[in-house]
């Protein structure tokens, strides 16, 4: 009886602690790309910002991204595991915005200065792809280790009895 209470009370706070985080999330998704969709650049190089209407459609694009991948990662309980292509599917759909807004700064350069900041950003990417990929074959190998050790532990212990 103590057992259920205290993993009903368990699953309580995963269900309180991801609707915070879900909300939470969205809210300030929504509220940076509104206000981001606000600025005007002047022709003094500043940015003022400015109201319009295009602020709503980004609250709803910034809040639905959001939700949509926390719904993703953390699947309703009828579907308890989450899928890789339903992960993939909801980092694609938080990274599209964010990389529009974060490509804002570079839509007014042009010429020369454009493309050495373009090849800058390449090349970063290029390097976080490489060691992010180095990382998953180094969890992978360990992974791959520890089974093979597991193995070797549950067939020795067998030739022992």
């Amino acid at each position: 009886m103590h057992t259920q209470n205290t993993l009903r009370s368990k699953q309580r706070q995963s269900l309180w602690y991801k609707r915070v985080v879900t909300v939470l999330s969205a809210a300030c998704l929504g509220a940076i790309y509104s206000w981001l969709a606000c600025f005007e650049p002047s022709t003094e190089g500043a940015s003022h910002f400015h109201w319009r209407w295009m602020a709503l459609l980004w609250i709803i694009i910034g809040v639905g991204s959001s939700t949509f991948f926390w719904h993703k990662i953390w699947p309703p309980s009828q579907c308890p595991i989450a899928s890789r292509n339903g992960i993939i599917k909801g980092l694609v759909m938080i990274l599209v915005p964010m990389l529009w807004w974060l490509t804002l700064p570079l839509r007014h350069l042009v010429g020369e200065r454009c493309w050495n900041i373009i090849t800058a950003f390449a090349a970063v990417a290029m390097a976080l792809s490489y060691g992010a990929w180095m990382i998953t074959r180094l969890l992978k190998f360990f992974e791959s280790s520890d089974e093979y050790d597991l193995k070797i532990l549950s067939s020795d212990e067998q030739n022992i009895k």
